[in-house]
């Protein structure tokens, strides 16, 4: 009789609890660069949600004076200059929600009953990085966003045919591919329709057909229910027409973009002011704030249209000073990173950049960077086409009710996988973070959009 279950189901959790998750928690953490550049230590929160100050005020008692008062030089005490009245800076508690990121992994009965150990080790070694690895790129597309967890927002259907949008902050077909399970959060017609994507015909185009399993309301699956301003979600992702649940909507952390923004997530993302869920906040507000309220500039950040506030859509480096200015003006912002797109970031250096002698380096995991006026610019390829954010990283916290782990399952990080035909010959494990992406100034931060990727810049 073999005992190797038992003794391999504990071989596997002392591996990865001892010699994996340390390991995987570092490549976590520093493998994007805004987790390496917001390096300072996560902030430890808990509970369903969690109070974060952002700034609401600055002081302004500041002021000059002669050194005496009058006509003449007089040196009574009544003469003497009047100090400004004494201030601070002042604060409001923000709303944030935990988000919970989940990457599961599988392995085979097999392996977990074999003699041999080496098998077990490799292939935990290639599925929990792999899951952690998938985990990385996923926080990394949210950390761009707007606490919306939509792909793509469409446009127009022809019968299965989807046109998506390009607009800001959309960035068409770009993070789905065919195979992929869908859910349209519909206004016209239930949600509970699952699609299948057959292909993806260009940057703006896809086909989808309906998966007949996954209808869990009344009527038949149509692809033609999908309307135009329809948003697209991961198949998972399900609720009521017009819910503002997460199941509905997804859920998905604050990104960058959100925080570094003058408008409320919801209007940015969905282009107008309903209200519908981001990042847990049911308002579409960025912390529970309305930036929309009267006397709620502090808590807006500083955003350029290229053609139309910044002067062109060709990028030049007036733009560039221009956004720098604004934001040490604004708020006293130290902008010391300048994340951009790929194409950016070589016209950047194609043209203006050769005024500095500056040229492209590569950095850790293959991120491209260069310099303007000694900041540091990089290329991230989850940053929206068009888009240049400029960020005071110290001004940005990574908020962590539990660091990157793996869950416990009564003293093991192994359980058996069941589904609803019941038990399998195989064992599953989950690795999850919960946190959310905090910014305690938005008045530090901007971004310019709309910028021609296809020219170069000008001096």
């Amino acid at each position: 009789m073999s005992f190797g279950v038992p003794q391999n189901l504990t071989l596997a959790t002392d591996v990865l609890l001892e010699d994996y998750q340390p390991n995987l928690q570092k490549l976590f953490n520093t493998a994007t660069i805004l987790r390496d550049r917001i390096a300072k230590k996560p902030i430890k929160v808990g509970g369903r949600y969690f109070n974060y100050p952002i700034q609401a005020s600055r002081n302004e008692s500041v002021g000059s004076r002669f050194g005496y008062s009058g006509a003449t030089d007089s040196t009574t005490v009544a003469k003497m200059p009047s100090m400004p009245t004494a201030g601070s800076v002042g604060y409001d508690a923000s709303k944030f929600y935990p988000v919970d990121l989940y990457g599961t992994f599988a392995i085979a009965g097999n392996l977990m009953a074999s003699d041999d150990r080496a098998s077990l080790i490799n292939s935990l070694d290639k599925e929990t990085r792999g899951a952690t690895e998938r985990m990385m790129e996923e926080q990394n597309v949210q950390a761009w966003g707007y606490g919306t967890h939509a792909l793509a927002k469409v446009t127009a259907n022809s019968s299965g045919t989807l046109t998506l949008s390009t607009t800001f902050p959309w960035t068409g077909s770009k993070y789905i591919r065919a195979g992929m399970r869908l859910t349209a959060n519909v206004t016209t017609n239930d949600s509970g329709t699952q699609f299948v994507v057959s292909s993806v015909t260009n940057n703006t185009t896809i086909v989808v057909t309906a998966e007949a399993s996954s209808y869990t309301a009344g009527g038949s699956p149509n692809v033609s229910n999908i309307a135009t301003n329809d948003y697209l979600y991961y198949g998972e992702c399900r609720g009521t027409s017009n819910s503002g649940s997460a199941e509905g909507f997804g859920a998905a952390i604050y990104g960058i973009l959100a925080g570094a923004d003058s408008l409320n997530p919801s209007e940015r993302a969905y282009g107008n002011a309903v209200n519908v869920l981001t990042a847990g906040d049911a308002n579409g507000y960025f912390g529970g704030i309305d930036r929309d309220a009267t006397g709620n500039d502090f808590y807006k950040g500083n955003v350029l249209n290229g053609p139309a506030d910044a002067g062109s859509g060709v990028g030049t480096i007036d733009m560039i000073q221009k956004m720098l200015d604004t934001i040490s003006i604004a708020q006293n912002g130290n902008v010391n990173l300048i994340l951009t797109s790929h194409a950016l970031l070589r016209q950047y250096v194609r043209t203006a950049g050769r005024l500095w002698n500056e040229t492209i380096t590569t950095l850790d995991r293959g991120y491209k960077s260069t310099k303007y006026a000694g900041i540091e610019m990089i290329a991230d390829k989850h940053c929206p086409a068009g888009t240049m954010a400029f960020l005071d990283t110290s001004s940005w916290d990574w908020c962590e009710t539990e660091a990157m782990h793996f869950q416990d399952y009564g003293g093991a990080v192994l359980e058996r996988v069941t589904d609803s035909s019941g038990r399998k010959d195989a064992w599953q494990g989950t690795a999850v973070w919960r946190g959310n992406l905090a910014c305690d100034n938005p008045g530090k931060n901007g971004f310019i959009y709309n910028i021609d990727e296809t020219q170069g810049f000008t001096a």
